[in-house]
């Protein structure tokens, strides 16, 4: 599978290392695309901004429950991206210039493809894993960086392109997203630099003879330094979250009362230590206690609220593309069209409340028979096609067998409340997957089965 993992820089080649060329004296300018026969490049430069903008309409991670992320859609998609990309490394070593929303839409898409279309925590079958990108909670102190710098480059590229339409909505999620990019990132690093201490001590303990070597305490001196840094760094990145109004955010971080360093006489009560520690951020991601899932969701709300400001792509102008969340808004409009047509149309006999049907062919009416509770067969009452053109028939919902709380159920929500607040809804569900994956609980069962719990306190 190709990667599409984006650069840094806006301005730079993708990843796919398609020469995406800036304006200079080498490039020719791409051929303006006529009503008759556009130009191979300007086809290929539409199925890219088109793609791109297929990517954006994807729903992205969610670990609400298991396998709900279109990963099969992300890869088509990528795939698709990936041959036109390669389509304009055929045109030769000078490449016209695609333009400028071209080009953002793309790194939005790469940006998108690299951060949401991923797991967030790994469920041990690293084999299913998408792109062969490892889960989110996985990656290093740097890529978390680079992320970082590539928010911030693409923000800068958004309000030089139509800054009036960059809101203040999303001013305030960008920050929200540099504070837990921050946070995702020294967590990153105090794990890293803990593993690297352990394996130290692992490794020299393992030698032998000459070349085991006597480790002395001096030489770890820096782990409590780690502690207090990652500690001083949450209080400041906790201080901008409230600075911003976000006041959900303590999740974000490892308890102050793990960070705890004893005072160590021994380079085994160092090791010690050290493993506790990392053992207690381990359990911490096994349980996903990171909001990463949130997280995903909120970056991807933010890219396709930027992308929207961006021109539409031609081929979706022009209908050969069709964009599914309006086709569903539509399906949904005709639904409920449908119902409220299918309610006009059956009418009762005002005296003995039977159904009219269609008359034969000698004009005489005929009281159709007491229906079953499955279903009604609904006739035009003046049609003489036959039963084969008659609409559908008009099934009724079977009820779903209620299946009570129980008390485990009931006492896991109310220490979900406890530890995530009133109205984290989705943390909970997540939190507790196991217990509420096995009757299919909801956030919104959550919700309700909280309202009653406190109605009969």
């Amino acid at each position: 599978m190709p990667s599409l993992q984006p650069d840094n820089n806006i301005e730079q080649e993708g990843a796919c290392e398609t020469k995406l060329a800036t304006s200079n004296s080498s490039t020719i300018a791409a051929a303006a695309p006529t009503s008759i026969s556009p130009s191979p490049f300007q086809v290929t430069s539409d199925l890219i901004d088109a793609t791109c903008h297929d990517i954006l309409l994807l729903r992205g991670n969610s670990e609400l429950s298991n396998n709900d992320v279109p990963y099969t859609s992300y890869e088509l998609h990528a795939k698709r991206l990936q041959n036109y990309m390669e389509q304009l490394e055929g045109e030769g070593e000078q490449q016209p210039v695609l333009s400028d929303v071209v080009r953002t839409r793309f790194f939005i898409a790469k940006l998108v493809i690299s951060t949401c279309a991923r797991i967030a925590y790994s469920d041990g079958g690293d084999e299913s894993l998408p792109f062969d990108m490892p889960p989110l909670v996985q990656l290093s102190p740097t890529e978390w960086q680079e992320k970082r710098e590539m928010l911030v480059n693409l923000h800068a590229k958004m309000k030089s392109m139509g800054g009036e339409n960059v809101n203040d909505m999303m001013e305030s999620s960008l920050e929200s997203l540099n504070c837990q990019i921050e946070a995702f990132e020294i967590l990153a690093q105090l794990r890293s630099e803990l593993v690297a201490v352990e394996t130290t001590i692992n490794e020299n303990n393992a030698k032998k003879g000459k070349k085991k070597k006597k480790l002395t305490l001096s030489q770890f001196s820096h782990v409590g330094q780690y502690l207090e840094e990652y500690k001083q760094m949450s209080l400041i990145i906790d201080g901008k979250m409230e600075n911003i109004h976000q006041t959900s955010h303590a999740d974000l971080f490892i308890p102050q009362e793990m960070l705890v360093m004893k005072r160590c006489t021994t380079v085994q009560r160092v090791k010690t230590t050290v493993s506790s520690l990392i053992k207690g951020i381990n359990d911490m991601i096994s349980e996903k206690a990171f909001p990463l899932a949130a997280f995903q969701q909120q970056f991807l709300k933010l890219l396709q609220n930027w992308e929207k400001t961006l021109e539409t792509p031609t081929l979706f102008k022009i209908g050969y593309y069709k964009d599914l969340t309006i086709q569903a808004n539509k399906a949904k409009s005709k639904s409920a069209a449908s119902k409220k047509a299918l309610k006009d149309e059956v009418n009762f006999d005002s005296d003995d409340d039977v159904i009219k049907v269609k008359r034969n062919k000698k004009g005489s009416k005929k009281r159709a028979p007491k229906q079953k509770k499955k279903a009604l067969h609904i006739y035009d009452s003046d049609s003489d096609d036959s039963d084969d053109s008659s609409p559908p028939l008009v099934q009724q919902k079977k009820k779903q067998k209620r299946i009570p709380y129980s008390k485990e159920e009931k006492d896991t929500l109310l220490m979900g409340v406890e530890r995530f607040g009133k109205g984290e809804w989705i943390k909970i569900r997540s939190y507790y997957d196991e217990v509420y994956s096995v009757n299919n609980r909801s956030n919104v069962n959550l919700k309700d089965l909280y309202r009653t719990l406190t109605k009969d306190a």
